[in-house]
């Protein structure tokens, strides 16, 4: 097979491409999970008052952050939504009768058209998933660390039970919420207004491609949210151990 005589440069263009969009996840998602665990800890701080958390505090804790990031989530989800669900439609017109060029692009024209209300497409829907679903997702993480840890499992550093803990647990609330999580991209993607609300996107779905479309990608998303959940919890809980020594250095 003859190479290309820029081989590396072509090499390096397909690489590249696994990354290409990279800069609006990695911005949005930086701000949700900012919101995520900052209002867990606050809320579990007001729910415990200096004793030892339960799971119930967890769990409360969780929904109460679930529902906090709502506010940067869902505009963001919308926008990602829509995106996605132009894809195999690339070169052609959508049926929206545009092609989104970016997130960029896609959100002037959505807030041209819509507003404000078109960046809330699918609230109750992504409501439905993120407010129970980060309760469980942040009960799960807890208590297979604790487990961990009681067990001896665990290494002095805590790297273990972060990564094994963080990572069980977005595979296990993704596994749960997945129905929940197919019907809401519907919903926030569904530009014509084609659906009522959830349940009729629900049942709609279900009658025209039976039951199974509810767990479709499942697998590839549970598979994603293990290494994805494991980094996440690993960074959270060594930058929170920095931080709450800086502050006792600080007082001291």
């Amino acid at each position: 097979m003859k190479r290309s005589n820029n081989w590396p440069f072509s090499g390096f263009c397909q690489i590249r491409g696994f990354f290409r969009g990279l800069s609006y996840p990695l911005w949005t998602y930086a701000g949700v999970n900012a919101v995520i665990f900052g209002v867990y800890g606050t809320a579990l701080r007001h729910l415990t008052h200096d004793r030892p958390p339960g799971m119930l505090d967890v769990y409360l804790a969780g929904c109460a952050a679930g529902a906090a990031q709502l506010v940067i989530a869902c505009p963001v989800d919308v926008i990602k939504c829509t995106l996605q669900a132009q894809i195999p439609h690339q070169g052609a017109t959508t049926a929206s009768g545009r092609y989104y060029s970016g997130p960029g692009d896609c959100l002037r024209a959505v807030w041209r058209q819509e507003k404000l209300a078109g960046l809330y497409r699918g609230l109750t829907s992504q409501s439905l998933r993120d407010v129970p679903s980060y309760g469980l997702y942040l009960v799960c993480y807890e208590a297979i660390s604790s487990a961990l840890h009681r067990k001896g499992w665990a290494d002095s550093h805590g790297v273990i039970a972060d990564v094994i803990g963080g990572g069980l647990a977005g595979t296990i609330s993704w596994f749960i919420v997945m129905p929940i999580d197919v019907i809401k991209s519907r919903v926030q993607s569904d530009t014509e207004g084609r659906y009522r609300g959830f349940v009729h996107c629900a049942s709609v779905a279900v009658r025209q491609e039976g039951v199974s479309v509810l767990y479709r990608g499942t697998l590839v998303t549970c598979l994603r949210g293990f290494p994805v959940n494991a980094v996440t919890f690993l960074i959270y809980t060594k930058t929170l151990k920095y931080l709450n020594r800086s502050d006792e250095a600080k007082s001291i």
